[in-house]
C-alpha cells in the first residue's frame, strides 16, 4: 500500500460565496473540519493550505500540518505547490481535495491508487474536462511540474494534468462509485451551499457522502 497524504486547499477568496467557505457550518462542524475529518479516516496525515492570516480550527498537530502561502490568494496551483513543499516524509502520493467539495469517497481514493500505475497522476475526466481536485498526484514529478508552470506564469490547475503523465478515469468507472455525481459537486455560491444543507438535513447526521462508498 503506497503512502498517501491528503492536501486540502482552503485559502481562496470565496468571492461568489461572499464569505470564507472553510468556515461555513455543515452540520456540527465547518466545511474545513469535515474535510479534514473525512480524509484522516482514509490517510495518515493531511496538509491544509491556507491563506496567510486565515483563522483555522485547532487540529491535531501530529496528523495535520498547516502551510500558508505568503502571497495573498495565490490560486490552487500556488497552494498545491506550497503544500507539496510541506508534505511529511515519506510519502508517495498526494490526494488533492477542495474545502468546498464536501463529499468524499474512500472507494474513489482506492480506485485512483489502483489505477495510477507508473503515471504521475490519476484524475477524472468529465465531459472532456480534467478534474484536478479529488485527484491523486505522485509527489516528486508534481512538485517539479508545479514549479515549472509557476515559473512560466501559468496558474491554471488543469494545466498541471496536461503537463503530467496522467491516467484518465472516465465516466463508467466514476459512475460505478459515484452514481449521484456528488464527488465533483462544489459549493461556489450561496444557493449551492443552501442546497447542500437541505440534503444534509434530509439524509441525517452522515449527510451526503460522508466518506462512504458509492
Amino acid at each position: 500500500m503506497p503512502n498517501v497524504v491528503a492536501i486540502v486547499t482552503c485559502g481562496g477568496a470565496s468571492r461568489r460565496m461572499g464569505r470564507p467557505k472553510a468556515d461555513l457550518p455543515f452540520g456540527p462542524e465547518t466545511l474545513l473540519e469535515r474535510a479534514v475529518r473525512q480524509l484522516l479516516d482514509a490517510v495518515g496525515s493531511v496538509v491544509v493550505a491556507a491563506a496567510p492570516a486565515q483563522s483555522l480550527p485547532d487540529f491535531d498537530a501530529r496528523r495535520v500540518r498547516i502551510v500558508r502561502d505568503p502571497s495573498h490568494h495565490p490560486g490552487p496551483l500556488g497552494a498545491l505547490g506550497a503544500a507539496l513543499a510541506a508534505v511529511p516524509e515519506p510519502a508517495d502520493f498526494a490526494y488533492l481535495a477542495a474545502v468546498d467539495a464536501p463529499c468524499f469517497s474512500a472507494d474513489w481514493l482506492r480506485l485512483l491508487i489502483d489505477r495510477i500505475g507508473d503515471r504521475d497522476a490519476a484524475a477524472a475526466e468529465i465531459d472532456g474536462r480534467w478534474q484536478p481536485f479529488a485527484a491523486l498526484y505522485r509527489i516528486g514529478p508534481t512538485r517539479e511540474a508545479v514549479a515549472r508552470l509557476r515559473a512560466e506564469g501559468v496558474e491554471r490547475l488543469t494545466s498541471l494534468l496536461d503537463r503530467l503523465a496522467t491516467r484518465r478515469i472516465e465516466g463508467r468507472e466514476l459512475a460505478a462509485i459515484d452514481p449521484a455525481g456528488l464527488l465533483f459537486r462544489d459549493l461556489d455560491r450561496p444557493e449551492d451551499y443552501l442546497r447542500a444543507l437541505r440534503e444534509l438535513a434530509a439524509e441525517g447526521p452522515a449527510g451526503p457522502r460522508d466518506g462512504g462508498a458509492g
